[in-house]
């Protein structure tokens, strides 16, 4: 079992010849991202380059490991870092902490039906 003292012995913890693919929404790539208790890098055949990463969260630790190449890291961290937000909203839940219950977001360039965008949004994104 992956505890804090063998989070790093990938093969000895995983069957990595066993490998099948898997489709995760981008919500659960992230999150496997950045609750990974499992973060290890995979090289290219002669030890040279990155060819991706090894990852599981917190959650996922128990039960599977994902192999995220290095083309999907790069595709995820672009898609996510050009996405505008520009509707976001929060309540508050029974403890009183704050949770965001609804972000609205596009990439750029892109068209969202059912939400109309407030007309300063829509002048700023015209000045792109």
């Amino acid at each position: 079992m992956p505890d804090v003292h063998n989070n790093h012995k990938l093969w000895d913890l995983y069957d990595l010849g066993k490998g099948r693919g898997a489709e995760l929404s981008l919500t659960n790539v992230c999150n496997q991202v950045i609750h990974s208790w499992i973060w290890g890098f995979a090289a290219g055949e002669n030890g040279v380059g990155l060819d991706g990463v090894f990852v599981s969260s917190d959650r996922k630790r128990r039960k599977c490991l994902y192999f995220l190449s290095i083309d999907m890291l790069v595709d995820l961290f672009r898609s996510v870092g050009e996405e505008e937000i520009y509707h976001i909203e929060m309540r508050r839940d029974e403890t009183g902490e704050m949770k965001f219950t609804r972000i609205v977001g596009r990439g750029l360039g892109e068209e969202v039906e059912g939400f109309d965008l407030p007309d300063d949004v829509k002048q700023a994104l015209g000045d792109l």
